[in-house]
């Protein structure tokens, strides 16, 4: 997998976008560090449910809170949820040996909040030392906020034998918005080695002849709170290996009739004509058309995979002036190459099954 994770470092996705200004753009796929960069040695993961949803409040809309009381039903479901996808995501990291979901949470640690006091810490370490494990991943907040919308509407229904009439009756819309927010204990330490929150809002409709009929014909909302919060659950696992990332980068199509014929070798990926017409304007007398070739250069050798001749001519380019665009693209080369070594470090750590 690590191989496989390199050879991507190297495939660079081609997006061209045409510009009627002095530059276009190239699409290339990078791979940035992981978002959480743990210790080798927390090898063996515990996972629990700190939070603590409050209840969803009460309405004297009939409507309202018949559809709140559902909510406070799904929140469990979107909690177990969200524990089970973080738990299959890091079971599938071969860096951990174990993954364990712990059945319950010790009262202290409901609602634990950033700032743990010492009573806090050793009931951590406590629960690290039952369970046998080296930190505790936690769900550390739930909360769901639901807004109910009618409105008087027509729609298309089938009548008895099946033909399709326009109706006069009710649209219900029930938008939820759901927060879930994450973080990792480290009781060796007492220190919280990541914190992370995301939200994501589940839009649901129905319609029919009166309200209720529209309630009845929105369907249920379990399997979308369910799908939410295993997503929730995969995507902050997910966090924890290097990820690949689009990147827009700039060349120079204007300055040369070279950069402009270049340019239509490249709308047609023919980039060893584009790379032979770069390299010629370097000799050029005007200095600004040589900062620009370099430059553009740069840009193919990254397309190519090749980030140190990237930023050598990236580096020859910034010489030529002081030009935004270059310097720029400098910086960013730059900041990838430090990024590597950790990128490979993370890599050679992690390996996740298909």
């Amino acid at each position: 997998m690590v191989r496989h994770l390199q050879k991507i470092l190297g495939l660079l996705v081609l997006g061209l976008l045409s510009s009627c200004g002095a530059t276009s753009n190239l699409e290339i796929t990078a791979i940035e560090p992981a978002a959480i960069n743990l210790e080798q040695n927390l090898s063996r993961i515990g996972i629990i449910n700190s939070s603590n949803p409050e209840a969803a409040e009460t309405s004297k809309d009939k409507l309202t809170a018949r559809i709140r009381k559902e909510d406070n039903r799904l929140v469990k479901s979107g909690v177990n949820a969200a524990l089970e996808g973080l738990q299959e995501t890091l079971e599938a990291d071969a860096r951990f040996d174990e993954v364990v979901l712990i059945p319950e949470t010790p009262k202290m640690l409901i609602g634990l909040g950033t700032e743990p006091e010492h009573g806090a810490w050793r009931s951590i370490a406590d629960l690290c030392q039952t369970y046998n494990v080296d930190a505790i991943f936690a769900l550390a907040n739930y909360e769901t906020e639901t807004e109910v919308k009618l409105k008087k509407t027509s729609y298309l229904a089938l009548d008895l034998i099946r033909v399709e009439n326009k109706i006069r009756g009710h649209e219900l819309t029930v938008e939820t918005l759901i927060e879930n927010g994450w973080r990792i204990y480290e009781p060796s330490s007492q220190k919280i080695l990541d914190e992370f929150s995301s939200r994501e809002e589940i839009v649901t409709t129905g319609q029919g002849r009166t309200p209720v009929r529209a309630l009845e014909n929105l369907g249920s909302r379990h399997d979308d709170v369910v799908y939410q919060g295993k997503k929730s659950g995969s995507h902050y696992g997910s966090r924890l290996k290097p990820m690949e990332r689009k990147i827009p980068r700039e060349y120079f199509i204007k300055g040369s009739p070279s950069f402009e014929q270049a340019h239509k070798y490249a709308l047609n990926e023919e980039w060893e004509k584009v790379k032979l017409l770069w390299v010629k304007e370097v000799n050029n007398p005007k200095d600004r058309v040589k900062q620009r070739a370099c430059h553009n250069l740069a840009v193919w050798f990254e397309y190519q995979g090749n980030l140190k001749e990237a930023i050598e001519w990236a580096t020859k380019a910034h010489e030529f002036g002081d030009n935004k665009t270059t310097r720029a693209y400098l910086d960013s080369l730059l900041k990838r190459e430090t990024e590597q070594e950790l990128v490979q470090d993370q890599l050679a750590q992690t390996s996740f099954s298909d």
